[in-house]
């Protein structure tokens, strides 16, 4: 099994849309544009972050469109159209069509990125893919 008895299931999420996000955690923090939020399912959409169904206060003080997700732990699937990603552990499958891809640990399935950089420091199991922009460990 390797590493994947880290990840507790990857029973969490985070989504953003207009452009839309979502991160699956195992009780993680989740920073979004610097606020810290901790949830099953975090999805941002139009602008509004929702935590396990639910809306909460959520002030976007920045004049910069582009989402920063932060995730301090272990996560399991991101999703995000337009938007910077950094797992600071571990992860299963990350997908983004704009922006930057860094996670610092290890990734269970696959890297996907339209435009923009992919670092992995540890494995990926799966494929590791982007079509404009450059792939590091």
């Amino acid at each position: 099994m390797g590493f994947f008895s880290n990840f507790n299931g990857f029973n969490n999420t985070i989504t953003q849309s207009n452009s839309s996000s979502t991160v699956f955690s195992t009780g993680s923090t989740i920073q979004i544009n610097g606020q810290n939020f901790t949830g099953g399912n975090v999805s941002i959409i139009n602008g509004k972050v929702i935590i396990d169904g639910e809306e909460v206060q959520y002030e976007n003080n920045s004049k910069n469109p582009v989402i920063n997700i932060v995730v301090q732990g272990n996560c399991g699937d991101i999703t995000s159209d337009n938007g910077n990603i950094t797992v600071q552990q571990n992860t299963n499958n990350v997908s983004s069509k704009n922006g930057t891809i860094k996670i610092d640990g290890s990734v269970a399935g696959s890297v996907d990125n339209k435009n923009g950089n992919i670092s992995v420091r540890g494995n990926v199991q799966g494929n590791c893919i982007t079509k404009n922009g450059n792939i590091s460990k």
